[in-house]
């Protein structure tokens, strides 16, 4: 059942997830937008599709869809596949 829904998410682009939680625009190849974790007033936030990663220039933090939802929504990594395939099921 976990790996389901981890091969589903890997499956969607992380610009279309983290687009749930913050405001993303376009810049070149990838995407970028504030970053809610270091609260800068700069797009530093970037996201490339092609890696399924998202890092801030800023902060040097970054990860996974998975890793963005549970700290933006301070939930655990259970609980954000939870939230990712919901998101995911209601695109559909």
């Amino acid at each position: 059942m976990m790996r389901d829904k981890i091969d589903k998410i890997k499956n969607v682009d992380i610009s279309s997830i983290l687009g749930h939680f913050i405001h993303l625009k376009v810049h070149q190849n990838k995407y970028r937008g504030l970053c809610p974790f270091c609260h800068n007033r700069k797009e530093t936030l970037f996201v490339d599709d092609h890696k399924s990663i998202y890092y801030c220039s800023e902060d040097g933090g970054g990860g996974d869809a998975i890793s963005f939802v549970m700290n933006f929504k301070d939930i655990t990594f259970d609980e954000s596949l939870d939230l990712i395939s919901s998101l995911i099921d209601n695109q559909a």
